[in-house]
Parts: C-alpha cells; structure tokens; sequence
C-alpha cells in the first residue's frame, strides 16, 4: 500500500538512506538542535530552511560522486497533495487492472483513515458504480455509504441524482426500505433542489417502497405533495395514477382504482395502456367480473411483444404480467412469462426477486420438479453474483422442499453450492 510520508519524516529518511549526520546538513546557518526538533514534529519545516537544507544535502552527494539530487519541492510537498496524487495514481491503476478485488482492497485500507476530499470521495463513487453496473448491491451500499454525509453537501446536481438515485435503488434493490426511507428523509431537502424530472424519477422510488411495505395512504400523500409534478408533465400525471390505482386497490377502493386504471388503458403509451388492463385484471378477479378479466388477458397476450422500453421497461411490464397470472393461478402462463423474461437479458431488482418468489411458490405448489431445479439454478446465479444473500427466502423455501419430500441428494446439493 502507498505510503503517504510528512516533510519532517521525508528529512529523517533522506538522512538515512544517504547516511548524514544532523550536523551535516546544518551548515553555519541553522542550528543543530533545529534539525532534531523539526524531525520529532515540534517545528514546522519552512520553505526558507529547507532550502538551505535541500542545498547542503545536494552538494554533499555531488561531492560524493552520486548523481542523485533533492528537489525542494519533493521535501516540502504536504500531505494532501500527496493523498491527491495518490489518488490519481490508483484511479489510473483501478481501470487498468479492471476493478480487481485486491485493487479495491488496497485503496480502501489506503483511504480509510484520510480526510475527505472531493478526489477521495469521486474514487469511493467510482468503486460503487462500478458494483452497481455489476448488480453487486450489497458492496454498492457499502462504498455509497462512505460518502453520504460530503457528497450532498458539496456535489452539483448531475453528480447528486446519479449517486442518490444508485444508492437508493441499491437499497431498495435488497428490501433494505427502512435505510432507504431513512436516508431519502435526510436527503429529501437536496432531492427537491433537482430538476423535475430526476426529483420524480426519484419519489417514484420511494413510492414503490411504500407500496411493498403496504404504507398505501403515505404513498397517495406523496402524491399530492408533489402534486405540481404531474401538471409538468403529462407522463408524470400518468405514472402517479398507476401508483395512486395500485394504493386504491389495496386499499380495496376498488371503483376509485378502476378509474386510475382506465386513465392508462386511455393513454397512447403501449406500456401504461397494459399496466392499466393489468390493474382492472386484478380487480375484477376481487370481484369476480369473469368476462371482461378474459377480454383483458388477451389484450395483454397479443400486445405484450410490442412494448418499448420507454417510461417503464419491458421487463417491469413482464414481472406485472407474472403476478397477474400467479393471481389468477395461471401457472402455464407464470412458466411461459417467467422463462421468457429469465432469457431475455434481465436486470436483476427487486421486481425480478419478487416474481421468483412467486414462480417458486406457485412451482411447488404444482409440485413441478423440473421448474424447481430450473428455480435453483437461477437463485444460485444471484448468489454467486452477489445479487442476493444466502439467507434469502429463496433458499429457505427450496430447503424446505426438499426436505418435506426427501430429496436428500438435492437437499445435500443445494446445501454445497451455497
């Protein structure tokens, strides 16, 4: 690891290596006890006698026959221009060696115990995007969180939403959403300082995390709170009426829901427009409106390939599809959908564990061994890229199949590829 060496020590060294004694370098200008005092950190090392010092040093090795020579800047250079190049030396190192592991660890233990700096804090960022591109949540968090408290206070608004917005989906990502709102409220004054579009890009986070945790009236309080936000933007409006249709639904406000629902489904985004037949497919299974629930599911089924990416991915499109059909115990479809968005170059998040979960439930409830080794494989993969813990209810629940139908091999199998 890189040594980071104070001017005082620097002269210690310097004396040692070339074997110079204090008196030495002293001359008949600075006084011998001066020397002792500035190596022991009592006196500052001044400009004016390192000169001196740095004169009588050089004209010793010239005298000596070595071609060495003593630059005063090298002697005089403080820590924390040392601690910035430094940085620049492992910025240019982290790229060329492509992230390793034994890289990260260095520069960590190297920038532990040293003051902040925007250099330092940038090098953290940099190491925790890095992980997040990877969908290394756990290790994202972990280098996001050491430059919490200086990057909101003194980064401008492009760096700020980048770094908010991969911090908090990180969190939200791996079900931490007690951190997640506890950070976002200590964040929420700078949040609201951005440009519209990253603040609701952002709420819409924190909207889904009030859904999980069933927090449905905060979720529409949200809502009207930044209710300016909608009057924007008319693909504002229509992404918090799909939230405010999901918090009703739950909240078994069933006709205020249908009509957020039909808003979408009025919309000319293809995305909304199924989310909104998705919605009223809930619904009318609540309350048992067979046929227009069958009218729906086809719309779906004929148009879901004909999705773009725009406002809302294809593959969220594809997790609400999935926990429609597990609704309606469509496990054919689930099997079809599931397999479908697992081959297309899925991201990983939060919707994709939550559709797993489903489709491991509804696989064992079918007793469908093939889905479930198929299942074990894909929870394996998020293990071993770091995706999700070894603790996950994924594990849990293969475990306790195999152990309630005697699959011991598998049982012992699972157990060794943790």
């Amino acid at each position: 690891m890189k040594k980071i060496i104070t001017p005082n020590e620097k002269l210690k060294l310097i004396r040692k290596k070339y074997g110079l004694k204090q008196s030495e370098i002293t001359g008949n200008i600075i006084k011998r006890n001066t020397i002792s005092m500035i190596e022991t950190g009592k006196n500052n090392l001044t400009e004016k006698t390192a000169k001196i010092i740095v004169d009588k040093i050089n004209d010793i090795l010239k005298k000596r026959g070595l071609k060495d020579k003593i630059s005063l800047d090298y002697l005089l250079e403080s820590v924390e221009s040392q601690v910035k190049n430094i940085i620049k030396e492992y910025n240019l190192l982290l790229e060329k060696s492509d992230y390793s592991e034994n890289v990260i660890i260095e520069i960590d233990n190297f920038l532990i115990d040293k003051y902040d700096s925007i250099e330092k804090i940038n090098l953290y960022n940099k190491i925790a995007n890095y992980y997040f591109n990877q969908q290394k949540f756990f290790k994202a968090i972990l280098y996001y969180s050491k430059s919490l408290d200086f990057i909101i206070n003194n980064s401008d608004d492009k760096i700020l939403y980048q770094y908010i917005f991969n911090f908090l989906l990180s969190l939200y990502n791996l079900r931490h959403y007690e951190e997640f709102l506890t950070i976002f409220s200590l964040i929420e004054p700078k949040i609201q300082t951005l440009d519209y579009t990253n603040m609701f890009l952002l709420l819409n986070i924190r909207r889904s995390v009030y859904i999980q945790k069933k927090m449905y009236k905060k979720c529409i309080n949200d809502i009207e709170k930044y209710n300016f936000l909608t009057q924007y933007n008319n693909i504002f409006s229509l992404i918090s009426k799909n939230f405010l249709a999901e918090s009703h639904y739950y909240l078994k406000n069933y006709s205020l829901a249908s009509e957020f629902y039909s808003e979408l489904i009025e919309s000319k985004y293809p995305n909304l427009n199924i989310l909104g037949r998705i919605g009223l497919c809930f619904i009318n299974y609540e309350l048992n409106y067979l046929n227009n629930k069958d009218e729906c599911i086809n719309y779906i089924k004929e148009n879901i390939n004909n999705l773009n990416n725009n406002y809302l991915t294809k593959q969220e499109v594809y997790c609400e599809v999935i926990k429609l059909f597990s609704k309606l115990n469509n496990y054919s479809e689930v099997d079809f959908f599931y397999k479908n968005l697992i081959k297309n170059n899925f991201i990983f998040n939060n919707n994709v564990l939550e559709i797993t979960e489903l489709f491991l439930k509804d696989s064992i409830s079918q007793n469908d061994f093939e889905n479930i080794l198929f299942i074990e494989k894909i929870v394996l993969d998020f293990i071993h890229k770091e995706y999700i813990s070894k603790s996950s209810t994924l594990i849990y629940q293969l475990i306790k199949y195999y152990e309630k139908n005697n699959y011991i091999d598998n049982l012992l199998k699972l157990i060794k590829n943790l």
